[in-house]
């Protein structure tokens, strides 16, 4: 095989360095971006639900809503006439004030949805510059000389600092 210009001993040191280098990135670079999409992807799960909820309450408002109407309907039948006309006052009165609340919680519980996602969006950003600054950091240790090193981390600790 020599006279095919393979040379055993390189070939084997080769093998082994895509190994160790197959190894390395894996644990230090594969490992910890898969646990970042994890986190984010339960976030995005947790928000899920907390939406399917929000929906599940606001139908149950819907539900009582239609329960008022029906009351307001059988009590109106009931009534004389003169009485008809209270209870058609009274159902358009109980109808706003219900439609009023229900879009006012309906406002409240999107607010307070839109901030919770700001908020889980900028501690989920922050955890991502964190997360990679240690990443590079760390293929930085593994890549590079140390003065390099030194030198692009200062810069980029600076760089960081600028936009906390």
């Amino acid at each position: 095989m020599e006279k095919l210009g393979i040379n055993w001993i390189q070939f084997g040191a080769q093998l082994v360095n895509v190994g160790i280098l197959v190894v390395v990135l894996k644990k230090f670079l594969f490992k910890p971006i898969l646990k970042i999409l994890e986190s984010r992807r339960d976030l995005v799960e947790k928000q899920q639900e907390k939406e399917a909820e929000l929906e599940k309450r606001l139908a149950d408002l819907g539900k009582k809503e239609q329960e008022i109407i029906k009351k307001a309907k059988v009590s109106a039948d009931d009534l004389l006439k003169d009485a008809q006309k209270e209870a058609r006052k009274l159902k358009v009165e109980v109808l706003k004030k219900a439609e009023e609340q229900a879009k006012r919680q309906q406002r409240e519980l999107l607010l307070e949805t839109e901030q919770s996602v700001s908020h889980k969006k900028d501690e989920l950003q922050a955890m991502i510059r964190k997360e990679s600054v240690v990443l590079a950091n760390n293929a930085m240790k593994e890549l590079l000389p140390e003065d390099a090193h030194v030198k692009i981390t200062e810069a980029q600790i600076a760089k960081f600092l600028k936009h906390e």
